[in-house]
C-alpha cells in the first residue's frame, strides 16, 4: 500500500514542512545543490516588497527594551518573511511568518487574514525582555497585517508564470489552465480575487489558494 501524503507548494520547496522544523535553506530536490532556484528567487525579491510596505506604513511608535534600555522603534523589525499559508476551513487563511527585531527572530501568526478582524499573535508579545505599551503593541500587530495585506495585492502589469496555473474563465466560467512560462497581464485585485488578462485577451480569475500563493506562482516581467 502506498503511503498518501500531503504537501503544499511552501512544503514542496521545504519552506516549513508540517512534519519536519524548517530547513536551513530553500531549494528544489530535484535540481543539483546551488543551482538557480526560479522560485527562491522570486520569493526573495517578493519579502524585499513585504519589508519595503512595512518601512514605509510606520511611524516612529516606540516601546522599550528592558535588557539594553534602549527604545525599539516598529521601523526596526525586518526581514518579514511568510513561511506558510494555510486554510482554516472553506473560508479563511492563516499566515504564519517570521520577523527579526535587534538581530533576534520571532514566530508569528496573522489568523483568519480575509476576515472582518484578522488578529495577529507572537511570542514576542510573551517574552519578557521588551516592555511593550498598548499603543506599541495595538500598532506593530495593525501595520503587520496592513503590509500583508498589500503584499498580497501585487500591482498591476506583466507576469510571467512559474508554474502550470488552473484559473476559471470570465467569459465561460469554465476552467483555464495557463501553461507555466506565460506572460500575463494582472489586471485587478478586488475581493480575494486575481484578473488577469492572457495572450488571447481572455481575463481569468485566480481564487481561493491562488489568490494567496500569487507572489510565488508569478513573477514580474
Amino acid at each position: 500500500m502506498k503511503l498518501l501524503l500531503e504537501f503544499s507548494e511552501f512544503n514542496y520547496q521545504r519552506l516549513n514542512s508540517d512534519s519536519v522544523p524548517q530547513s536551513t535553506h530553500v531549494d528544489d530536490p530535484r535540481l543539483s545543490l546551488g543551482s538557480y532556484n526560479r522560485f527562491l528567487s522570486n520569493l526573495t525579491n517578493s519579502y524585499n516588497r513585504l519589508n519595503h510596505i512595512f518601512k514605509s506604513i510606520n511611524k516612529t511608535t516606540t516601546g522599550v527594551s528592558l535588557k539594553s534600555g534602549k527604545k525599539l522603534n516598529i521601523r526596526n523589525i525586518k526581514n518579514i518573511k511568510v513561511i506558510r499559508i494555510v486554510p482554516t476551513d472553506d473560508i479563511y487563511y492563516n499566515i504564519y511568518l517570521t520577523f527579526e527585531l535587534e538581530d533576534k527572530e520571532y514566530n508569528g501568526v496573522i489568523e483568519r487574514i480575509n476576515s472582518l478582524k484578522p488578529q495577529f499573535r507572537s511570542e514576542l508579545f510573551k517574552t519578557t525582555q521588551y516592555f511593550i505599551s498598548h499603543e506599541w503593541g495595538i500598532r506593530m500587530r495593525g501595520n503587520i497585517i496592513k503590509a500583508v495585506k498589500m503584499w498580497l495585492n501585487p500591482e498591476n502589469g506583466k507576469y510571467k508564470t512559474l508554474k502550470n496555473i488552473m484559473g476559471i474563465s470570465k467569459n465561460t466560467g469554465e476552467r483555464k489552465k495557463i501553461p507555466m512560462g506565460t506572460e500575463v497581464e494582472l489586471v485587478k485585485s478586488v475581493q480575494q480575487k486575481h484578473h488577469l488578462k492572457t495572450q488571447e485577451e481572455e481575463e481569468v480569475i485566480l481564487s481561493g489558494i491562488n489568490y494567496y500563493y500569487f507572489n510565488y506562482y508569478f513573477q514580474k516581467s
